[in-house]
């Protein structure tokens, strides 16, 4: 008993993220994805994968790679929208795949050795998106409460002229 109590405490305790690199790039030690799939204009663009893949054409043997990954990544970003042109590129598909079950530290800290300044491009194109809609919702919800206050305040101001 005091050995199967022993065996659930290490089990417990062990590090659940496993093992800090993809096997792609313990490997390879290079990351052959494609920069020239990283936009940077209309990065606040909602898009698919497959438009993503059709929009560049994209070869045999590569993914579209959200850089800040839809979840279980940064924690700011949590409740933003990552499938934006500004956060998707074409990296090889074996290595994706690996990296994307890597643990959040271990994959964002891959992700920076292999994409380095683009991945910081990344999470600011999807923090400006974030915001942008953000905005625009309060916009629309101003909007909206101004046009059903005036016909209130016209009928209230009647109403009190003509009939008080």
């Amino acid at each position: 008993m005091l050995v199967f109590t022993l065996l659930i405490a290490v089990l417990a305790f062990r590090d659940k993220c496993g093992s800090e690199h993809s096997t792609y790039f313990m490997e390879n030690k290079e990351v052959p994805f494609i920069a020239d799939t990283f936009h940077t204009k209309s990065v606040c663009r909602k898009i698919s994968n497959a438009e993503f893949r059709t929009l560049v054409n994209a070869p045999v043997g590569y993914d579209v790679d959200h850089i800040i990954e839809t979840e279980n990544d940064d924690p700011e970003l949590a409740k933003c929208d990552k499938n934006i042109l500004g956060n998707l590129i074409l990296a090889p598909s074996s290595w994706n795949r690996g990296v994307g079950n890597l643990c959040y530290q271990y994959g964002r800290a891959e992700k920076l050795a292999v994409y380095g300044n683009i991945r910081e491009m990344a999470s600011q194109n999807v923090a400006r998106c974030c915001a942008e809609e953000g905005m625009a919702t309060i916009m629309i919800v101003a909007f909206l409460c101004i046009v059903a206050i005036i016909p209130i305040t016209i009928t209230a101001f009647l109403i009190k002229k003509y009939f008080a």
